[in-house]
């Protein structure tokens, strides 16, 4: 928070990724200036995916985050579902020494 001026979190709750992995989301934007002065929006998914095993206690924690320099990428709702970052969410899936 201290990172991003005019941080804000837009929401926070249950979900699934990839179908059926049971995580937690917050989503949160901030805004700022660009070195040229433009207005730039900064929009981001923090994702909380607990262990999927007995007994493991450590799960793993995604950032996932756009600018509105991206054309595909509108608002929040879309970083991980449009543009790149679509592709690594869809696809994560933690390794088999997991």
């Amino acid at each position: 928070k201290e990172l991003l001026p005019g941080y804000q979190m837009l929401s926070a709750g249950e979900i699934k990724v990839n179908g059926d992995w049971q995580a937690y989301e917050m989503k949160f934007q901030s805004s700022g200036t660009s070195p040229s002065g433009e207005r730039l929006l900064l929009w981001g998914r923090r994702i909380f995916i607990p262990a999927a095993r007995i007994g493991v206690r450590n799960g793993f924690e995604l950032t996932l985050l756009a600018t509105s320099n991206d054309e595909e990428v509108r608002g929040v709702d879309d970083v991980g579902v449009r543009g790149d970052l679509a592709a690594i969410l869809y696809t994560f899936e933690p390794n088999q020494n997991f």
